[in-house]
């Protein structure tokens, strides 16, 4: 990490490194390839990260090919005392994006199903939620998206969401959202690909100053051809 003079560097468990880097026990015997997903975010205190195992299946021995995801997890790592604390979230879901709010909470965009979540967010691997984790379980935030959420932000204690969808619970919105304490909202028309669909954000922030920057694939943002 830098300090705001040098580069130093951050000693990590090994259990952690071999988490990071998809050696895991118990590696089943047709796994063809194993993916680690991972995001990480600043803290007050230091840095979060998350990460996703997934491991690609092939036919072997009677056994059929597909996809596991094993459960995600947490890492923290704080400054102060140079520590590490892992935490495993009680889901099937890969963590795409994570984002720190502005009195500490900890915003987590699941890919795929959620558990103790209303119907209404649906079971499908598409499905996108956002959710409040509480550090011991993940509560979803409004409906679920018909998509990925690939970026989450704050402006000033507004939380946006952004990625490759076109509704949020019953909103249309067209790859970003904003939450406005009971649902989630457009900004104007979205964000348009050139099939003049849902386009799809990469990046997602918002400056000091309130203004919100995107880079993705789309043509139009609102009516403004880009």
């Amino acid at each position: 990490h830098w300090t705001g003079a040098a580069w130093e560097s951050i000693e990590v468990p090994k259990a952690i490194l071999d988490a990071l880097a998809g050696n895991i026990p118990n590696r089943p015997a047709n796994a063809a390839w194993i993916k680690v997903n991972v995001v990480l975010t600043a803290t007050a205190d230091g840095f979060l990260v998350g990460a996703t195992t997934q491991i690609s299946l092939q036919p072997r021995d009677g056994q059929q090919a597909g996809e596991l995801i094993l459960q995600p997890a947490l890492y923290a790592w704080k400054k102060k005392d140079k520590t590490w604390t892992s935490q495993t979230l009680a889901t099937g879901a890969t963590v795409n994006a994570i984002a720190i709010g502005p009195t500490g909470g900890v915003h987590l965009a699941l890919q795929g199903p959620v558990p103790n979540a209303p119907s209404e967010h649906g079971t499908a691997p598409t499905d996108a939620t956002v959710n409040v984790w509480d550090g011991s379980k993940v509560t979803p935030v409004g409906g679920k998206f018909n998509g990925m959420v690939s970026q989450l932000f704050f402006r000033g204690d507004e939380l946006y969401a952004a990625g490759a969808f076109t509704h949020a619970g019953d909103s249309w919105v067209n790859s970003i959202a904003r939450w406005d304490g009971s649902a989630w909202k457009a900004l104007a028309t979205g964000l348009a690909s050139p099939q003049l669909t849902a386009g799809t954000v990469f990046e997602a922030g918002a400056s000091a100053k309130g203004m919100i920057y995107v880079v993705g694939r789309f043509v139009k943002a609102g009516d403004v051809p880009v």
